[in-house]
């Protein structure tokens, strides 16, 4: 579909000699990870590393949970800890739950929303 159209723009972009923004980082995250395009997924997060790692972080986590992969999800959690503690908010806490709950993986996504309770992040309502 398009959005499998748009990752192919990235590699046009990259043959062109440009770099994309975080913008387009960000919009590239979302459409490989709504199409399943692991691989891109993970270049993009290498490379826009310092880039929109917000919103990159939370798309792989989401990416990783939609392809089943908890462990995946994990990582890429504990690296937006590690490199923007005070960015990981209710949101990101219930993305990884979401990742959890969606394979199944309950008692994970307990000691997550116990962890999130200790630590004082409010959830999203």
């Amino acid at each position: 579909g398009m959005y499998d159209k748009a990752c192919d723009l990235y590699h046009m972009v990259l043959a062109a000699g440009l770099e994309p923004d975080a913008t387009m980082y960000g919009s590239l995250m979302k459409f490989s990870a709504k199409v399943g395009r692991i691989a891109l997924s993970q270049e993009l997060l290498r490379k826009s590393e310092g880039v929109g790692c917000v919103k990159t972080c939370l798309w792989t986590i989401r990416s990783a949970g939609q392809q089943g992969d908890v462990k995946r999800a994990m990582d890429a959690f504990e690296e937006l800890r590690q490199s923007q503690p005070r960015m990981v908010d209710g949101m990101a806490y219930n993305i990884v739950i979401d990742a959890c709950c969606s394979n199944k993986d309950m008692g994970r996504a307990i000691d997550f929303a116990v962890q999130m309770e200790k630590e004082g992040v409010r959830r999203n309502r």
